[in-house]
């Protein structure tokens, strides 16, 4: 589906890293209209590059095209290559069906794309915190962190105290789940039911890791 939604949008040249694809396209111009075709012939003026070269004159001509990537794609980082053929004919423009092909040559595209790894905190901080009363109570929370990332990452979550809320003269046991979903690692707490007389501050630290996989 991604591929067809790209096509539409003009983005049909790929290039590739391993198994994944990026999809791009190149132009004319360099603002970013009239697409170079991929094509046995040339088609159009706006679809080809043209230069002018003087009869029986040796001389140079440096042809300039520009490139877009399509900006809605998620993919992992590294360098995607793709060849291009490239081809040189003789006529003009405007009689493109007439022109006799010269030479036929490929150079190769490379797209660097930069491997992301970013964290935000979807709640507003943190932290969790219960009073006596959500205590008692048995009140569940959580808390959303969020992954901006293009790349395979591995996540562990760890208890400082091993499970369990610490005062100062209290261990008070309690549960934790933890669950990844596409950008989203969510953790929930349980504490678990204690009476409301409690009158310390009880604290635990729940450390999360990130590794991203090569």
């Amino acid at each position: 589906n991604q591929k067809t939604d790209l096509q539409k949008e003009s983005f049909s040249r790929s290039a590739q890293n391993g198994t994944d694809h990026l999809f791009y396209q190149l132009y004319q111009k360099e603002d970013i209209t009239s697409v170079l075709k991929d094509s046995q012939n040339p088609v159009t003026p706006e679809n080809v590059l043209t230069g002018t070269f003087v009869k029986n004159q040796p001389g140079h001509f440096k042809f300039v095209f520009h490139m877009s990537v399509s900006p809605e794609q998620n993919v992992p980082g590294g360098l995607y290559k793709d060849k291009v053929a490239v081809r040189l004919y003789s006529g003009t423009p405007s009689q493109s069906k007439s022109a006799v092909l010269l030479a036929e040559n490929q150079i190769e595209i490379k797209i660097p794309i930069s491997r992301v790894l970013g964290t935000s905190w979807v709640s507003p901080e943190n932290v969790l915190s219960w009073n006596s009363h959500e205590l008692s109570q048995k009140k569940n929370k959580s808390i959303r962190l969020l992954l901006n990332t293009n790349s395979l990452v591995h996540t562990k979550i760890e208890s400082e105290s091993g499970g369990y809320l610490i005062g100062k003269s209290i261990q008070q046991p309690y549960h934790f789940e933890s669950s990844i979903e596409k950008s989203n690692v969510s953790i929930s707490v349980n504490p678990g039911k204690v009476s409301e007389d409690i009158k310390q501050k009880l604290k635990d630290v729940i450390t999360i890791t990130i590794e991203e996989q090569n």
